[in-house]
């Protein structure tokens, strides 16, 4: 998911190919050799997949946060949908195990179809503890949905215990 991600995420990118979604003669994939059964790993490709997806930043790297900070996070947009965005709604929530921690709606998004490129910017404060957060973010156009996704984030103590008000974008 990743891998897609980044891809779609390159302002030049219109479309991809996946060699193989299967499982065939040890190698990996998506699904068994008979497509019954799909990797539990792969179970949120749909969410990168569509016409349109939402997409973060970044992939591997700075996905590691530091308790306490103030963070900030770009969703970019891959839209190949048939129509443009003209009236956009944007939930996004950011949960750990006791909750949700920051959430928000950003209103009157436009985007052109048939391309990729930053849709905007969201902030918020890292839990002062270690734990996993996860970022949900649904967008909208006219209360019709359009693409969602979701994002694993790991807070961790900083190294020095002061992580000073910083800001990570």
């Amino acid at each position: 998911k990743i891998a897609v991600e980044e891809a779609r995420r390159l302002p030049r990118v219109s479309g991809y190919h996946i060699l193989s979604a299967f499982r065939l003669h040890g190698n990996r994939g998506m699904a068994d050799d008979l497509a019954r059964h799909v990797d539990p790993e792969f179970a949120d490709y749909a969410e990168v997949n569509g016409a349109t997806a939402l997409v973060l930043d970044r992939g591997y790297q700075g996905r590691t946060l530091s308790a306490g900070q103030n963070a900030c996070v770009t969703l970019h947009l891959s839209h190949f949908g048939p129509v443009p965005l003209e009236d956009g709604r944007l939930r996004w929530s950011v949960a750990g195990p006791e909750g949700v921690v920051a959430e928000g709606t950003v209103e009157g998004l436009t985007f052109d179809r048939g391309r990729n490129g930053p849709l905007t910017e969201l902030r918020f404060r890292v839990p002062e503890a270690t734990d996993k957060l996860t970022l949900v973010a649904e967008l909208h156009d006219g209360g019709k949905p359009v693409a969602a996704n979701r994002w694993d984030f790991w807070a961790f103590e900083a190294p020095d215990g002061n992580v000073g008000g910083s800001v990570l974008c």
